[in-house]
């Protein structure tokens, strides 16, 4: 990510605004790495202060000089900055021209594995601000997603899909990565004992009048359990419900009557046809995002193409888009 975004940035001589630094990991190879000057941006003051200890043991590591360009005052600035702040389009000029009083430099956007809707926020500071000049872009977490009337909503995007709406589930199920069962098979069958003890756990609370049948069961994320009457009474303490409204001997003896009539198979064939929609969603996501690009400023390039492999993290699609048109594809296309 960060080779791309140089090779993007340095023949523009852009600097580079990482929203969602987070501690600061992709600023910190750019800007100690490849000597570009870079604005790391959160909105968690936690994230920006460990960004900035971790920076402070870079210098300790370097020279103290790496972190710091000369500007045309030849005034001594920090090449690489963390900052708390909630970036949008309406205030990122601001933000950035404290950075650049003498507006010398254009910027470029960037964001690795950017959450829900700060993928849709980055987009549209590329193509509201005329300050932003390049965005290059990895999204993630499309169950965060929001669905709104809103203008900032964060799916549909573009025109072209105005009016369509994914929901929920389908939201949850993009973020499906069916081709990691291959590459990781230990962890995937953890995954399904996981979903295999929630749905008989809420069979189980229904069965004994403990929640309705058509109510959601939140659970949130539990620790993952190997026995289903560990799971069992971890999720009763969760959801606040009595230990004893089910017992351990109670949940052993629910688990063997559904593997003998292989409740667990049928599961495993409803999981996986649901699974397997994952990449088609996706890509319903990730064409909205393309098409806001081409229509926001027409005579911007716009490039897409998986970055890196989906072993390493199933969210590989990157996004390139430069509002100058000087940059050769064969860049992009040799990266």
């Amino acid at each position: 990510m960060s080779a791309l975004i140089q090779s993007v940035a340095k023949p523009q001589e852009y600097s580079v605004l990482d929203l969602g630094a987070g501690q600061g990991y992709l600023s910190r190879a750019l800007a100690l790495h490849y000597n570009l000057q870079v604005l790391g941006v959160d909105m968690s003051e936690i994230q920006t202060r460990g960004a900035q200890k971790f920076d402070a043991k870079a210098l300790h590591k370097s020279s103290p000089l790496s972190l710091l360009s000369t500007s045309v005052a030849a005034v001594a600035q920090p090449r690489l900055e963390h900052i708390t702040q909630r970036v949008t389009p309406k205030n990122v000029d601001s933000i950035l021209e404290k950075r650049d009083p003498l507006g010398n430099h254009n910027w470029l956007v960037c964001g690795l594995h950017t959450c829900g809707d700060l993928g849709s926020t980055t987009m549209r500071l590329f193509a509201k601000s005329d300050q932003v000049q390049g965005l290059v872009h990895v999204g993630c977490c499309y169950h965060y997603l929001t669905e709104s009337d809103s203008p900032d909503r964060g799916f549909p995007m573009s025109e072209h899909v105005d009016g369509h709406t994914l929901g929920t589930t389908a939201r949850v199920l993009a973020c499906q990565s069916p081709s990691r069962w291959i590459d990781q098979p230990r962890a995937s069958l953890d995954t399904f004992d996981q979903h295999f003890f929630r749905a008989m756990f809420q069979d189980l609370l229904v069965h004994k009048g403990l929640v309705e049948q058509a109510s959601a069961l939140v659970l949130g994320k539990l620790n993952k359990q190997k026995k289903f009457d560990g799971f069992v009474k971890k999720a009763l303490e969760r959801l606040e419900i009595s230990a004893d409204a089910i017992s351990s001997e109670e949940a052993i003896l629910y688990e063997q009557q559904c593997r003998n009539n292989r409740v667990d198979k049928k599961l495993i064939v409803l999981w996986t046809l649901r699974a397997l929609m994952g990449p088609i969603l996706e890509s319903l996501v990730l064409t909205d995002r393309y098409l806001y690009l081409c229509q926001s400023v027409p005579s911007s390039q716009v490039w897409m193409w998986p970055l890196f492999s989906p072993a390493q993290s199933p969210r590989n699609m990157v996004f390139v888009a430069l509002k100058s048109t000087q940059l050769s594809q064969k860049i992009l296309v040799n990266e």
